[in-house]
């Protein structure tokens, strides 16, 4: 059998003096020619022999971004030609329509998909779906986390709203396995909107919130409270030059979180991923501006989850932390230093936070 070495080079002709051919210098040209005189060998190069036009590799991601772009349009003029109803024949276009929407592989700020087509596509797939088509509801949720995030997109207010409206809706009505997936619909809606959410807070995180009854560390499915604190922490995210949200959510939230943290779950990944969410959550509240904590055993609480975590996971050191660190005020010492007696004459003493443990 021929190998690679000898195919790649093929003879044209024989030379005049009947010897056997020799190999072809380097620096000879490595194009083939087709009207060459006998007497001389074309050297055919991989590309050659199979495709001599070849797009580098940066037209080719290119070029797959145009697709990209392409499809996404005609997946939106395909939406917008249809029309809701009740009938298998829809739901199955529909359902079809959806899953070629999730499965593309869309660039993070894909060029020529833009914030408004991202977010008109997104409320017409809503508008045609009833909460009662459980499964087309899930997917469309699904549709928004995938399409939020992969895009990159903040949803303006007009249309959070109306978005909200049907994810909230979606929880009301809705069978409980399909809640994870509105819930990760809602956190990508709610990630830097915060303050736009002001209708739904109640909802959500009112005493009987949705959100606060999904919290709860000791009756929820761990997926369900996993997407329940992602939600929470990115409605705690702040926004600079915009307003924060109100006391009694922050404190709603705040309690939640701590109790995560003072709480983790035997599953290691269900944990670090609650816990990273409940450490942003309560890093967004306390830059968002200043929170009370009224009661002693709030901050001491605080202070000894922040202990522990800060040594979580180092290899071989495990230590039980208190429930509550207390902080105790140590006033310095009034005595004059005899290397700075001006320093400590002006200087006013203030009390030092420390920690009895």
């Amino acid at each position: 059998m021929m190998t690679y070495s000898e195919f790649s080079e093929v003879t044209v002709g024989c030379p005049d003096n009947g010897l056997p051919f020799e190999k072809m210098a380097a620096q000879e040209s490595t194009v083939a020619l087709a009207g060459m005189s006998h007497g001389r060998r074309v050297p055919v190069t991989p590309t050659g022999l199979f495709h001599s036009s070849l797009p580098p590799a940066v037209d080719l991601e290119a070029y797959s971004q145009q697709n990209e772009v392409r499809d996404f349009h005609r997946h939106k003029v395909k939406m917008y030609s249809l029309e809701p109803a009740d009938t298998e024949s829809f739901r199955t276009e529909l359902n079809l329509l959806l899953d070629l929407l999730i499965s593309q592989d869309y660039s993070k700020g894909s060029p020529g998909i833009g914030e408004e087509e991202v977010c008109a596509l997104l409320v017409q797939a809503c508008r045609l779906v009833q909460l009662n088509q459980e499964h087309l509801v899930s997917k469309v949720c699904q549709l928004i986390h995938y399409l939020l995030n992969r895009l990159q997109v903040i949803v303006d207010e007009q249309n959070l709203d109306f978005l909200l409206g049907f994810s909230v809706s979606a929880l009301k009505q809705c069978s409980s396995w399909t809640h994870v997936e509105i819930l990760h619909a809602l956190a990508a809606l709610v990630y830097s909107n915060g303050h736009k959410c002001q209708k739904y807070l109640p909802y959500l995180l009112g005493p009987n919130g949705i959100l606060v009854q999904f919290s709860n560390t000791s009756k929820t499915d761990p997926e369900l409270l996993r997407a329940a604190v992602h939600c929470m922490a990115n409605l705690c995210l702040c926004v600079p030059g915009q307003p924060y949200l109100e006391e009694p959510y922050r404190m709603t939230c705040f309690k939640i979180f701590l109790a995560v943290l003072q709480n983790p779950k035997i599953n290691i990944v269900d944990e670090i991923t609650n816990c990273t969410n409940a450490l942003k959550g309560i890093q967004s509240i306390l830059n968002g501006g200043k929170m009370s904590l009224k009661e002693i055993d709030q901050l001491g609480s605080l202070l000894a989850v922040l202990k522990k975590y800060m040594l979580h996971g180092l290899p071989g050191f495990n230590i039980e932390m208190p429930s509550i660190i207390y902080p105790t005020p140590l006033p310095q010492y009034d005595g004059i230093s005899p290397t700075k007696p001006e320093q400590s004459e002006t200087t006013p003493s203030r009390p030092t936070w420390v920690s009895n443990y």
